[in-house]
């Protein structure tokens, strides 16, 4: 549990070396993807940008869920997981073959996870000025090679941090550094624990080869336009979104107990019938103090259920899947985050809370680069496929950037709020505002009036 604190307060670090690490290159690259992946590496066009994707089979089932990179045309990097490395390996390398693609396993590559408010601080002691510039003003889900290290605003945490890739023989080095720096170690354990608060997918129980995206809260990395795109798995799922699915959510319990993996989850639904799910992932929360669970149930659950512990049935409320809120960023009540990226310039973004309620987000209309606002202006609007909602600017400045990509991928809004689904960025013009705000403790306290 201190490993776990410490990742959430302060900065932690994990060995996550089993991961793979898989090059590809050829002139082609870009197209194999395309059709290998479900999310759409067409979406990708800065160097370093990373997506979030499921790799399917032809019935829709979840081979595995990866992260890819761009780097140009003819060089993308695909970061997998370690207990399906030898089918992905496999998979990847049967479709490739008339794509005329060269694959090449980075086993020479250890793999260090920094996470934590932290985390990014305590690493760039350790960083050459080189490295330093590299990573300056990198936004969430972007990697660069710098030097001998690969660095990526990534992780499994729900913190801020890096995830760093560089060669096996410096990596022990590179460690102890990292301990001298005050970045303490942390287990697989408290990694599970904190992935679970995020709400963050466990391959083998939220999702396998059995499992569709639509029901494994991954909806969202399914690129479904162009419509004339094929990818691996696209017929399937498209029956099946027709049909209606199962459907991911988390589940609290403040009572006495801890939910447990394949514990059933009873409702009853709008036609009073009674329907049951059942517990994917389930732990005692360390930040929140109580039980946390991620739950497979049929669509339809409202917000209350009912789990079987041994003889007793335990009432529990039913929430959107992500349980913590980033200790880094402030609140404000009508929904809003803003994050310090120094030098008086701030993000601002909606909440998890804000984009659940509104659901898929089909259109967000930003303001202009250049307009002045005040704290508690109305300066864009959100559109969902449920309503249109007002966002307001939690505090007073000059709009210098917005995020460019919610033009064509409003999605990321829902899929990612607090990273690359932000809205706009502000250079403020009084900084005393942000006491006005809320932090992570105070938002969830309204939430829960």
């Amino acid at each position: 549990m201190d490993e776990h604190h410490i990742v959430r307060r302060d900065a932690g670090m994990f060995d996550v070396s089993h991961m793979t690490i898989v090059d590809l290159h050829g002139a082609r690259t870009r197209e194999f993807l395309r059709y290998l992946l479900a999310n759409d590496v067409a979406k990708l066009t800065q160097p370093g940008k990373a997506l979030y994707t499921g790799m399917l089979n032809a019935s829709g089932g979840v081979i595995d869920d990866l992260i890819v990179y761009f780097f140009n045309e003819d060089f993308f990097r695909l970061v997998v997981n370690s207990a399906t490395r030898e089918k992905d390996l496999a998979w990847i390398s049967e479709h490739a073959k008339p794509y005329s693609i060269e694959l090449t396993v980075r086993d020479d590559q250890a793999l260090i996870a920094v996470q934590g408010p932290q985390a990014q601080e305590r690493a760039q002691t350790l960083f050459t000025d080189e490295q330093k510039q590299a990573v300056s003003g990198m936004k969430p889900f972007f990697g660069v090679q710098a030097g001998s290290l690969f660095i990526a605003t990534t992780g499994y945490t729900g913190e801020a941090g890096y995830e760093i890739a560089l060669p096996q023989e410096e990596a022990a080095d590179f460690w102890q550094k990292l301990l001298a720096a005050g970045v303490q170690p942390a287990g697989l354990g408290a990694r599970d624990t904190l992935r679970l608060e995020a709400g963050m997918n466990l391959y083998g129980q939220e999702m396998d080869e059995a499992v569709s995206p639509l029901a494994a809260n991954m909806g969202w990395t399914i690129a479904w336009q162009p419509e004339d795109r094929q990818f691996i798995g696209r017929d399937a799922l498209e029956k099946q979104r027709a049909a209606g699915t199962e459907q991911l959510v988390g589940l609290i319990m403040t009572e006495k107990g801890v939910l447990r993996n394949e514990l059933p989850v009873r409702f009853t639904d709008a036609a009073g019938n009674v329907q049951e799910g059942v517990i994917t992932s389930g732990s005692f929360s360390p930040t929140l103090g109580y039980s946390i669970a991620l739950a497979r149930v049929p669509a339809g659950i409202g917000e209350q259920a009912i789990v079987q512990i041994r003889n007793r049935e335990m009432p529990v409320r039913v929430t959107r899947a992500g349980f913590v809120r980033n200790a880094e960023l402030k609140y404000a009540t009508s929904h809003e985050w803003v994050r310090s990226e120094g030098n008086g310039l701030y993000s601002v973004g909606i909440t998890e809370h804000a984009q659940g309620l509104l659901g898929d987000m089909v259109f967000v209309d930003l303001p202009e680069v250049g307009r002045t606002v005040d704290a508690g202006e109305d300066c864009a609007v959100a559109e969902s496929v449920k309503a249109a909602s007002d966002i307001y600017s939690p505090i007073s400045g000059e709009i210098v950037a917005i995020n460019s990509e919610l033009e064509s991928s409003p999605e990321l809004v829902n899929s990612a709020p607090y990273g690359e689904g932000f809205l706009f960025q502000i250079k403020a013009s009084d900084e005393a505002e942000l006491d006005n705000l809320l932090d992570a403790a105070g938002y969830q306290a309204t939430l829960e009036d």
